[in-house]
């Protein structure tokens, strides 16, 4: 099972900044379960999934080898929640693209998280292309061609599969680092935050009803298929592209990075999501909310196939 780490004994640091949940930092116990370096313990809303919905992901997300910021169960003063390390150097610093959208995006708001028409699939991904940016940090040896255009463009295909509907402009970024000799570089952040993800905020009676319900539009599948990405198609409009309006100007825009992600995804079986949600503890997750958060997966692997022909 997956531990559940105990930091309440933790030395904790300052309060963080970006996001709407509880959250700090702390600095572990050294010589103690965890790294001796600075953690985030983010707290889970309550009456929600948010907190296995982040380990899911993250476990899913070290299964393909994506640069990803590490999450565990834990608790702080009998609060549950989820601990993350540091995923930079204490050296660099880490700038959320709202920062980079506002400098290269004529008239872009960076203080609105939500309702930014002006926050679109071509600018986020045009600013790696077109900038010094590089790749993560931490990327294995398997992806040392894939550039940093190439890795968001990945970090978007994984949202499609698990259905997270977080992905704003806090919740991608840049590390930047500087050398002893004054010199600036910069990298994309590992992938992070997808606790809006897997029907997390579904109670368990509307998961029941959906895995047995006859009625089509009321099915897991209508329920995963009517996620929406963070993305606006263009300044005109209304809403946030869906999932899959996204995947399919994913493809449209940039089909072989976009394809080769999607395989990836696609070839990732079932038996290595249930193994996941089996070494989760029944207190963290109830029976209702694996068996729909799996139905979500079988779904969107489906979908994403379609869309990208993999």
């Amino acid at each position: 099972m997956y531990p559940v780490y105990d930091v309440t004994a933790a030395t904790t640091d300052r309060p963080e900044a970006l996001g709407t949940k509880e959250k700090f930092w702390l600095l572990p116990e050294q010589g103690g379960e965890l790294p001796f370096s600075p953690h985030l313990f983010k707290i889970g809303r309550a009456n929600t999934g948010e907190n296995w919905a982040e380990k899911v992901c993250y476990e899913i997300l070290a299964h393909i080898q994506m640069p990803a910021a590490r999450y565990n169960f834990a608790v702080y003063n009998g609060t549950p929640g989820v601990v993350s390390q540091r995923f930079m150097p204490n050296t660099g610093s880490f700038w959320p693209a709202n920062t980079l959208l506002a400098q290269s995006v004529e008239e872009y708001d960076g203080t609105r998280r939500f309702k930014q028409r002006k926050y679109q699939l071509s600018s986020s991904i045009g600013i790696l292309r077109a900038g010094r940016i590089g790749p993560p940090l931490s990327r294995p040896a398997i992806y040392d061609q894939v550039t940093a255009a190439e890795f968001l463009v990945g970090y978007l295909v994984f949202d499609a599969l698990v259905g997270n509907t977080d992905r704003h402009h806090e919740n991608w970024g840049v590390v930047v680092m500087t050398d002893e000799y004054g010199d600036t570089s910069f990298s994309l952040a590992p992938t992070f935050d997808h606790a809006s993800s897997l029907g997390r905020n579904e109670t368990d009676d509307a998961r029941r009803r959906r895995l047995t319900t006859s009625d089509e539009r009321d099915t897991v599948q209508a329920y995963a298929a009517r996620a929406r990405s963070a993305f606006y198609q263009s300044a005109a409009s209304e809403r946030t592209m869906l999932q899959k309006e996204t995947l399919v100007e994913l493809i449209r825009a940039y089909r072989e990075p976009t394809r080769f992600w999607a395989k990836i995804l696609c070839d990732v079986p079932t038996a290595v999501f249930e193994s996941i949600f089996a070494r989760i503890s029944p207190q963290l997750i109830s029976d209702e909310a694996t068996l729909f958060a799996l139905a979500m997966l079988s779904a969107n692997q489906q979908m994403i196939r379609e869309v990208a022909g993999v």
